[in-house]
């Protein structure tokens, strides 16, 4: 198993003085009481065919993270789909290596790796959101609407809800050491799939 991405040192030590969070009826408090108001924003990119957030092929990640938190965020739910986890490649022209050359050579999961600890270093919390199977836009009679698929096959192998939780528990992992990451959103949009 890969080592988990740490990048504590990198954060505000007052702001990460107040995690982990909890939970007191309707509220999300902090590690000393305090109130955690979410205000968020859904930063799509990585669950469609780009296979990484969108924006980079306009803006330097730490830019955009930047403006994310001046506009008043606490929170960003970043989408993905289970066919960026394998892919090699961010999809061409999704990122501006001449602005980003830090994600030069990365794959998506690795990029993906560097907007957690970007928003971190931004004070903004993180929400990772399982969107889709493929990528692609969401909707419809898509076979987008389970976490699994039911012939278990995709082009880069077994979907099945195993390896589903399998994804799962290597974000759960990966992430384990990144306070920031505060959520774990299982599924966008459960629905019938056309071949149940």
């Amino acid at each position: 198993a890969e080592a988990p991405i740490d990048n504590a040192a990198d954060i505000d030590a007052a702001w990460l003085d107040g995690f982990p969070l909890s939970t007191q009826g309707r509220y999300v408090r902090d590690r000393h009481g305090r109130r955690f108001k979410f205000s968020g924003v859904n930063w799509y990119g990585a669950s469609d065919a780009y296979h990484v957030v969108g924006g980079l092929d306009m803006q330097p990640l730490s830019h955009i993270c930047a403006v994310v938190r001046e506009l008043g965020f606490s929170m960003v739910r970043l989408p993905f789909s289970s066919e960026m986890l394998r892919a090699h490649a961010p999809a061409p022209g999704s990122v501006n290596f001449d602005l980003n050359p830090g994600l030069q050579g990365k794959s998506p999961l690795e990029i993906l790796d560097e907007v957690v600890r970007e928003l971190g270093r931004q004070r903004v919390a993180v929400v990772l959101n399982n969107h889709t199977t493929f990528g692609a836009w969401c909707g419809g009679p898509d076979s987008n609407g389970l976490w699994f698929l039911p012939t278990g096959r995709a082009p880069w192998g077994p979907q099945t809800e195993a390896q589903w939780i399998e994804d799962w528990a290597m974000l759960a992992a990966r992430y384990r050491l990144c306070p920031q990451v505060v959520g774990y959103d299982l599924r966008n949009e459960v629905r019938a799939s056309p071949h149940r």
